[in-house]
């Protein structure tokens, strides 16, 4: 039942995370710093500041008369379970937060009950994830980045997050990290203040849920790619690469719309062998928006037979092409000459190529 406790040394003091079927149910600390107990009842939030002396009473986690009496008052219903509840929760995400970001000497595991009568009555039920995003957020620690720096949720395998306790609003902004995010985007998608959001990534860094990627290159782009296979092989490519660049493959008319929506990328990347497609790319570069007129267009295709008159077939400027079966390598390599104004255009590779990109034409629009 992964029933007992587990109790982690940091120099004086000794954390004892008391566990029942994986979840936590209390935490405690033996031999803390009256100092580091101040300095948690000076974060304790408006509601819970009555209980100051309370927090100094339950955080060693010791049997005393006042603690007895504190349980029999709680089963009696006299006090409210609720906010000691609150209390507890407090306490054990500022006790897990501080071995954290301490260096920890020596652990050791003792199977089976202990002697507790505070977390029995009111056990916390609740991971190890949700205590450490609640300590960021009680936390006065900033979030350290800058305009290269973007969050993206990690891959885990087995990892099911709809038992860990997060609130439905924190799930949401890890919903949103499936594809890399700068904290910028995140405020104005989820409409948070800058400060929760940072507050809620460093809980989730510290967890190990997500990690930072620091793109070389600025500048978002998309591709609107409607074929089925084309698309997934490119999303592919995507996942495997360096993220140098922060993209989308999208397929539909819809899911183009939506992005552009929240968002005007540096580059659109389309597929030129699509009527439907190329129709559309001209509705949206007719719009006036100084934005849309800046962005960078290339045009995927897989006909090396028109490779110097894209501009004049589609009626709007193109500034490159590219095979419609490149990697994600070699539409990087596009977007870096295009930033960096190059306008040569490289010899055209030969299909499957890796090392050179498979371009058609580069400075069609020269």
């Amino acid at each position: 039942q992964k029933l007992g406790v587990l109790e982690v040394e940091a120099g004086r003091t000794r954390i004892r995370f008391h566990l029942e079927k994986g979840r936590i149910q209390g935490v405690y600390a033996h031999g803390i710093d009256p100092h580091e107990v101040e300095q948690m009842t000076a974060r304790l939030p408006k509601s819970l500041t009555n209980l100051a002396p309370v927090l100094k009473m339950t955080v060693g986690g010791r049997s005393c008369t006042e603690i007895d009496g504190f349980v029999q008052l709680l089963d009696q219903k006299v006090l409210d379970p609720r906010l000691m509840s609150k209390l507890l929760r407090f306490q054990a995400s500022i006790l897990v937060r501080f071995a954290f970001t301490q260096k920890l000497t020596a652990f050791r595991f003792e199977a089976g009950h202990a002697p507790n009568t505070l977390h029995r009555s009111l056990p916390l039920d609740i991971s190890l994830l949700a205590l450490l995003v609640e300590a960021a957020i009680y936390s006065d620690d900033q979030l350290q980045t800058d305009d290269q720096t973007t969050f993206v949720r990690r891959a885990i395998r087995g990892q099911n997050l709809d038992r860990a306790g997060l609130s439905a609003r924190h799930m949401n902004l890890m919903n949103v990290l499936s594809e890399p995010k700068d904290a910028r985007e995140l405020v104005r998608t989820l409409g948070w203040d800058s400060d929760e959001v940072g507050q809620v990534l460093l809980g989730f860094e510290q967890a190990e849920l997500i990690e930072r990627r620091v793109q070389s290159c600025a500048g978002l782009f998309v591709v609107f790619e409607p074929d089925p296979t084309h698309a997934q092989r490119l999303r592919e490519s995507l996942e495997a690469s360096d993220n140098r660049y922060s993209g989308k493959v999208v397929r539909d008319k819809l899911a183009l719309q939506l992005v552009l929506k929240r968002t005007i990328p540096h580059s659109l990347i389309f597929a030129g062998d699509d009527e439907a497609a190329c129709a559309l790319i001209g509705k949206i570069l007719d719009y006036d928006d100084p934005q849309i007129e800046q962005m960078q267009r290339i045009v995927l295709t897989s006909d090396r037979s028109h490779r110097d008159d894209w501009t004049q077939q589609l009626g709007f400027r193109v500034d490159s092409t590219l095979s419609r079966h490149s990697t994600a390598t070699q539409l990087f390599a596009v977007l870096d000459r295009l930033q960096s104004g190059k306008s040569t255009s490289p010899p055209l590779a030969t299909a499957g190529s890796i090392d050179t990109p498979l371009l058609v034409n580069a400075g069609a629009a020269s």
